[in-house]
């Protein structure tokens, strides 16, 4: 963990030195190491962080096919947890709408404006289902707490003791 952590902090600081080429090879060097660990959201979160840093290298290069592959590789990431029953749809939904932003950019970096604004459009639209989610999400762990304090008062247990 800590050999991947070193090779981000390295790519962050070589990339805020203009270094694009470098810093992207030391992103590079986390996805091996990634490839071992079992698929969470929490690996895919770090491989979406390691590729959206590729592409953002590429873009600050000029190279804009080079990251727009890049960036709908880690979106892809995020749409992976969207439609299983045991992804975590809060995090596809937020790893998604960071590659599509850093995307969004990268596009008007590249002149291609309307595209762009499309893009984010489409954020927009994640974030208020994300939004939505979060609100049944809340909802469900209120009425599940109800739930569960009623029980325990009609069993006649103190709900608030441990």
């Amino acid at each position: 963990m800590c050999k991947r952590a070193a090779y981000l902090h390295k790519g962050n600081a070589l990339e805020a030195l203009g270094r694009h080429k470098e810093a992207r090879e030391c992103y590079l060097k986390v996805l091996p190491i990634l490839e071992n660990e079992p698929r969470s959201t929490r690996v895919d979160w770090e491989v979406a962080s390691a590729i959206v840093n590729i592409a953002n290298s590429y873009s600050r290069e000029g190279d804009f096919d080079s990251a727009d592959k890049e960036y709908k590789r880690a979106e892809q990431l995020g749409a992976d947890h969207l439609d299983v029953p045991d992804g975590n749809k809060a995090d596809g939904m937020n790893i998604k709408m960071v590659a599509m932003r850093s995307r969004a950019f990268a596009l008007q970096k590249a002149g291609r404006e309307e595209e762009a604004k499309s893009l984010l459009r489409e954020v927009l639209d994640i974030q208020k289902e994300y939004g939505d989610l979060m609100v049944k999400e809340r909802e469900d762990i209120r009425n599940e707490t109800m739930k569960r304090t009623m029980e325990a008062t009609q069993a006649g247990l103190n709900p608030l003791a441990s």
